[in-house]
Formats: C-alpha cells, structure tokens, sequence
C-alpha cells in the first residue's frame, strides 16, 4: 500500500495534575488536564486549567504538578481539506486586521 501523504504538526501542551472540587457535594478528585502551550507564569496557567475545569459543579482547587509534553499530530491531506478553515493567503491586509484585532 502505497504512502498517505499526511498534514503534521508537532503541538506542545501543559500537562496538568489537578484537585478539582464538586461545589455541591464537597467531593475532591485527581485529574490530570492538558492545555496548549507552555506556561511560564502561574496565574496564567491557571487561567487556562481553570477554563478547562471549571465546568458546572466543578471548580479547580489546586494545581499539584506539571509537566510540559510535545505530540506530533497528523491526518491525512483530505481530512485536512474537509475539517480545516480556510483562511486568507499570508501577509495579505485581511491577515494583518485579524492579528491586530487578535492582540488587542
């Protein structure tokens, strides 16, 4: 069989071992959570756990460990034309609109 041509890319994420709480029971468990990109600030680390957690009853407590971990992804080329969005070219005005309205 001959080889797929894929799309790849290497992602790095923040793997997370958290103590989430339920706010109506009070019952605590471990979870470990994975968020992308590499967090070299607390808060902002947290943040990210957090919109990830915080979810109904649940509510980040503690954030007991990290560890930074690199995955390559990869789909075919036609999965990637039927799921992917499609953007303008590179260095086009629309590009440079979206990026200001992206950093403000």
């Amino acid at each position: 069989m001959a080889r797929q041509p894929q799309v790849t890319r290497t992602i790095t994420t923040t793997k997370a071992t958290v103590l989430v709480v339920n706010i109506e029971t009070g019952i605590s468990e471990e979870r470990e959570v994975s968020v992308p990109r590499v967090f070299t600030k607390a808060k902002k680390l947290r943040e990210a756990v957090e919109a990830v957690v915080n979810v109904g009853n649940e509510r980040l407590a503690h954030i007991k460990s990290t560890e930074t971990v690199e995955t390559l992804y990869g789909m075919s080329e036609q999965d990637f034309i039927n799921h992917a969005k499609i953007l303008p070219p590179r260095g086009s005005k629309e590009d440079a609109t979206e990026n200001t309205e992206e950093n403000n």
